[in-house]
């Protein structure tokens, strides 16, 4: 009954602490007492109505994030489905396959200079025995010009699909920026985005002109031929004619000179070809990662970071967190170009993530894009890729016994045939027993910069435990771990003249004393396929807008010429 009393009590005066106080201690509360109850229980409502607020606002403001991100990714879906179409078109007839937006503009040239050529006069043949009366209006040339014009429509036709195809692409970029920023960041001022949608906008910039130029290429060119039908003014005729073959000449220079290659947001990696990363790391800590992770354009950083950290909690050890994807990135490398089997390749990647882990890293998804990854990385960067397969090379004797694992391990690679930029990858690895302090110099006095150098501390590394690996597939597994206690430095050389030049690299001890060195020939020269694309497209534009003036000068020295 007591229990009871005390529930019963404290349930009805529930209302007040101070009422309870007092009722204990036999004494009437104070006015003052009464008011601050009363501003506590006031506050306490407030409090509490203010959490339900804020608990009311955060459900809003989450419902509307996923409201918001469903939307974007419904409309994200519905770009690509657009854009898979326009794609297929263009890989098929445009761009590649049939490459019509080349063929298409050098065979109407083609055709509008024959027909330039029989503007006054038909060849027998055809008079004789397609045209018969010669007071026939359907000339040699007229036929000409009409074939030259629905080539130029045609043209017309795949330069608009490749308009529509790069728009769709904007569009979806700026989609998935817009759902990148979803949580807030500011995800625009990553570096490369600005780039690579500057370079996409001018790519659509350049086809919006050859498109509009071509447009008045047919304009003037149908006008000719209405002129030439239905009266006799052949000298208006023959200069519409030029305009027209001007401005074909002048638009297709223009679409040569900013050529690049193919891009879309249908997989991927699709925006890869037309990304150049404006920065790289000149310490790479985790080899892999920082030089295959520059190459990769902001979107599909971000997809990839996303999938990574998804993969934490698949990892058997979460204390390898930080260089996990370097080794994932290394092992897929070595399987797709160094000759590690897939068993071998799944039995490595079992010692650092589990059975689920590892079908999601080669589900059928992911693998297109880490191939592709790896393949343009290594297309772009082969200095560090030689340089990784060669000490995978030595590697290999060391553990046979071939060689002694001890000293300090230096080597580096740079492209024998410069076409632009040059890379040059310096390696340092510390086989003594002791940490060295050292610092690598490199003197490249027909490049810039002309000099530079590094100061290092290399940690005793651990090349002794190749020799008691057994199959060069450990081997090749083992090879990750000693590049992350190695040092490997990144450096990009600009040339400042073509021709044969030298670049030096010393290894050197904290005091200057040389420890070891390598001396690079290179020969420096254009991309000859690159400025042969460039010079005939200047060739074409010049041609046009001579073309152009000659037709605006020439009544002008005629009408100088009557005085």
């Amino acid at each position: 009954m007591a229990g009871d009393d005390v529930e019963a009590s404290s349930g009805e005066d529930s209302e007040s602490d101070v009422a309870i106080d007092s009722d204990e201690s036999g004494e009437l509360p104070s006015p003052s007492d009464l008011d601050t109850a009363f501003i506590e229980s006031q506050e306490q409502e407030v409090q509490e109505s203010t959490s339900v607020d804020s608990v009311v606002d955060d459900s809003g403001i989450t419902m509307d994030m996923s409201e918001s991100e469903e939307s974007l990714n419904r409309s994200i879906e519905s770009l690509k489905e657009a854009e898979m179409k326009w794609l297929a078109i263009d890989e098929r007839f445009l761009s590649s396959g049939l490459r019509l937006l080349h063929l298409l503009p050098i065979l109407a040239a083609l055709l509008i200079a024959l027909s330039r050529t029989f503007r006054d006069q038909s060849p027998n043949w055809w008079v004789n025995f397609v045209q018969g009366d010669p007071s026939n209006t359907w000339s040699f040339g007229l036929v000409l010009t009409l074939f030259g014009i629905v080539v130029l429509c045609t043209y017309l036709i795949a330069l608009i699909v490749t308009i529509r195809r790069i728009r769709l692409t904007i569009q979806s970029v700026r989609q998935e920026s817009d759902l990148q920023e979803l949580d807030g960041r500011d995800f625009r001022s990553v570096h490369g985005h600005s780039s690579l949608t500057s370079r996409i906008s001018l790519v659509l910039g350049q086809h919006v002109l050859t498109a509009f130029l071509i447009l008045l290429s047919v304009i003037f060119m149908m006008t000719s031929i209405s002129l030439q039908t239905f009266s006799d003014g052949l000298t208006i005729q023959a200069e519409l004619m030029t305009m027209g073959a001007a401005a074909l000449l002048i638009g297709y220079g223009i679409h040569l000179v900013n050529l690049k290659d193919t891009f879309s947001t249908v997989k991927p990696h699709g925006l890869l070809r037309i990304y150049d990363p404006p920065v790289h790391p000149a310490l790479l800590t985790h080899p892999f990662r920082d030089v295959i992770g520059t190459h990769l354009d902001p979107l599909l950083a971000a997809k990839v970071s996303g999938f990574i950290h998804n993969l934490e909690g698949n990892l058997l050890d979460q204390t390898q967190t930080e260089g996990f994807q370097d080794r994932v990135l290394h092992l897929l490398y070595l399987e797709q170009h160094c000759g590690l089997k897939r068993a071998d390749m799944v039995a490595a990647l079992g010692e650092i993530l589990d059975d689920d882990g590892i079908s999601r890293v080669l589900s059928e998804e992911w693998d297109e894009t880490w191939r592709s990854l790896i393949t343009h990385s290594r297309d772009r960067i082969q200095p560090y890729f030689r340089l990784h397969d060669r000490l995978l090379h030595n590697a290999v004797d060391i553990s046979e016994g071939k060689r002694p694992p001890g000293g300090l391990w230096f080597d580096i690679d740079i492209e024998n045939l410069i076409e632009g930029e040059a890379h040059l990858f310096t390696f340092v690895h510390n086989g003594t027993t002791e940490e060295q302090e050292l610092v690598v110099r490199i003197q490249t006095p027909d490049f810039s910069p002309k000099e530079t150098h590094y100061s290092v501390r290399l940690p005793t590394g651990s090349m002794e435990t190749l020799m008691g690996l057994e199959t060069t597939a450990e081997v090749k597994s083992a090879m990750g771990e000693m590049f992350n206690e190695s040092k490997i430095i990144w450096q990009t050389l600009i040339p400042r003249a073509s021709g044969e030049s030298t670049v030096t690299v010393r290894l050197e001890d904290k005091d200057g004393n040389l420890l070891s060195g390598k001396v690079a020939t290179v020969q420096v020269q254009p991309d000859m396929l690159r400025r042969l694309r460039w010079w005939t497209g200047l060739t074409s534009m010049l041609t046009g807008t001579a073309a152009v003036l000659w037709l605006l000068v020439l009544p002008i020295l005629g009408f100088i010429g009557g005085f």
